[in-house]
């Protein structure tokens, strides 16, 4: 499989597992809920982030695009051991903040080209 579509997948995979967590958790209050709400928002942008990859057709020739690959696999692989609860729903926001980061760096290099 080439870079790009790996890098597609991984995103894919994230968010996959963000929206499990948005189904699965229930808020018990407002604090909860806000939480929740925030997740949501981060799981759109991150949605966001995919549909700007695809349109600018991801390169296997764009320096830095292993090293994001790897950083999102990573944060994947964080989410596995994210707890279906409120807590849970905390650490995926910091997770899911980071793999926004690594998406804006490689659509801000794809559009330096």
């Amino acid at each position: 499989m080439s870079l790009n579509l790996d890098l597609l997948d991984a995103l894919f995979a994230v968010r996959a597992q963000l929206t499990e967590l948005v189904v699965r958790v229930s808020p018990s209050n407002d604090d909860e809920t806000a939480y929740l709400t925030q997740l949501v928002q981060l799981r759109d942008r991150l949605n966001g982030a995919i549909n700007r990859l695809i349109a600018l057709n991801v390169s296997d020739a764009t320096a830095g695009l292993e090293e994001a690959l790897g950083k999102i696999r990573s944060a994947d692989d964080d989410m596995t051991n994210v707890t279906r609860d409120i807590a849970g729903v905390k650490t995926a926001i910091s997770i899911v903040g980071q793999v926004l980061t690594v998406a804006a760096t490689v659509v801000s290099a794809l559009v330096a080209l």
